[in-house]
């Protein structure tokens, strides 16, 4: 047994599209250059 889930991911993108972004796109480019 584990403790932790395994998503595939289009269970994955179904989750992330019911969670609003809590970022701005200035605040991820710098992030995303790295």
């Amino acid at each position: 047994m584990t403790p932790y889930l395994e998503f595939d991911r289009s269970q994955w993108a179904a989750l992330r599209d019911s969670v609003p972004m809590t970022l701005t796109e200035d605040e991820i480019a710098p992030v995303k250059r790295h």
